[in-house]
């Protein structure tokens, strides 16, 4: 009964286990043994002000605990606490332009600080300092899911290629094929990963559907979680990662 609809998990700078769950409304923050240390939101009631959220998909931690929250379901905006759980502002109005977001799907901060924003429903990734300015939006490169920036300021985003709406009122969804790609903070694209897409009833290894998150180890290898209600793929897969020889 602690979790209703988890949907992304985020380890901070000394340890902590953060969590959104979508369907409780709720950002946490717990010790690794699961001791309950912070809550943002109002639980199992959805809203728009500083003391509700509603549908929260990801958080981006801060080196001094201050935490970002895609608020991103059911609202569309950034949501910045500071590392008490007090609230500091919030930016994000539905729409395209450069500042509005459209289902805020993933978040994630570089060493610099800048916060990567992944637009499921606008086909981009926009980037934004952390009082809410919007300075860049890569577009059309990929219809992302989830996001994970390394030590070297690596940018790993994983969704599948841009597409039409569809009848299921998302940009596409279901996904045609799943990909993972790797930028530099200037938007470059630097590598691509395609991956099979998965039948529906067969769990063929290293076949994913619907990608959702991800994780990388010391080594450079990859954890994929892909959740499509529709088909029983609900796993996680390492995929090891093979350096070309010099």
């Amino acid at each position: 009964g602690l979790f209703s609809g988890p949907h992304y998990l985020r380890i901070d700078q000394e340890g902590k286990i953060w969590t959104a769950d979508y369907k409780r409304h709720l950002v946490r923050r717990f010790e690794q043994d699961g001791k309950l240390l912070l809550t943002i939101g109002t639980p199992d009631v959805a809203g728009e002000d500083e003391s509700h959220l509603s549908g929260p998909t990801d958080m981006a931690i801060s080196p001094a605990g201050d935490v970002f929250i895609s608020d991103g379901y059911g609202n569309n905006r950034i949501v910045h606490f500071d590392r008490d759980g007090k609230f500091v502002k919030t930016w994000g109005t539905l729409g395209v332009a450069p500042g509005q977001l459209s289902q805020p799907h993933g978040i994630a901060m570089d060493s610099q600080g800048l916060l990567y924003v992944c637009e499921r429903n606008n086909g981009r990734i926009q980037v934004f300092n952390q009082a809410g300015e919007s300075l860049a939006q890569w577009r059309n490169l990929i219809n992302p899911w989830g996001i994970h920036i390394n030590s070297r300021d690596e940018i790993f985003v994983c969704g599948s290629t841009p597409a039409r709406w569809t009848e299921r009122g998302n940009l596409g969804n279901p996904p045609h094929d799943q990909i993972l790609m790797k930028f530099d903070t200037t938007g470059r694209a630097l590598e691509l990963w395609a991956f099979p897409l998965a039948k529906e009833g067969e769990l063929a290894p290293g076949h994913l559907d619907w990608m959702h998150g991800m994780g990388f180890d010391d080594a450079g290898n990859v954890y994929f979680g892909d959740v499509d209600e529709n088909s029983p793929t609900h796993r996680v897969q390492k995929f090891i990662r093979l350096e070309k020889e010099q």
